[in-house]
């Protein structure tokens, strides 16, 4: 039993299909163009969700993972964050694609962060409000990893000095961690 027009039919009882689609395709319109009108982001995805859901339609591997990125409050990645979607092989395609797109920017050896291309100079940037400096934190903690600031940073967060440092430096705590990450300028293990 279903619920189209406000009537409800048997399965057998003749009941015209057109108007079942036709129904889909008034609920999808709408939702488009309501989408349209007030530019929501989630919106669209939600409805791109209920054409290729609802309807039938696969999405691809790329299209799974895009949709991942775009719903999550995080904007740094790990390949493994992707495993249920598709295999290693698979899954490294589809990061590099979206990489190629511009939807993401790699950061390091597995890692990639969320980007967005910056209105002034038309270049990829990490989608962050803290930057490149909130991204490099952000990594370091999905990695599992101790870091520390260095002096000039500890010196202006604990209020002993009034001087902004221009780049915060980020050392890991463990010296067997070896691993590059570079965000724009900033970096992590860069000189050793």
């Amino acid at each position: 039993m279903r619920l189209t027009c406000g009537f409800t039919h048997q399965q057998g009882d003749g009941f015209p299909v057109f108007l079942v689609l036709y129904n889909y395709m008034f609920l999808f319109c709408v939702i488009y163009i309501w989408c349209r009108i007030f530019a929501v982001e989630k919106c669209r995805i939600f409805a791109y969700y209920i054409f290729n859901v609802q309807w039938g339609c696969q999405m691809t591997i790329q299209d799974r993972i895009k949709t991942r990125v775009k719903r999550s409050k995080r904007s740094v990645f790990l390949r493994s964050d992707f495993k249920d979607i598709a295999d290693y092989d698979q899954v490294g395609r589809g990061l590099r694609s979206l990489a190629r797109e511009g939807l993401l920017m790699k950061i390091g050896y597995g890692l990639y962060a969320r980007a967005r291309v910056n209105r002034i100079t038309g270049k990829l940037m990490p989608d962050n409000a803290a930057g490149a400096d909130g991204v490099l934190i952000e990594a370091m903690e999905r990695l599992d990893v101790d870091y520390k600031f260095d002096d000039l940073s500890n010196m202006n967060f604990s209020g002993q000095s009034t001087q902004i440092p221009a780049s915060v430096k980020i050392v890991p705590t463990d010296p067997r961690f070896t691993r590059k990450i570079t965000v724009g300028k900033q970096r992590v293990n860069e000189a050793r």
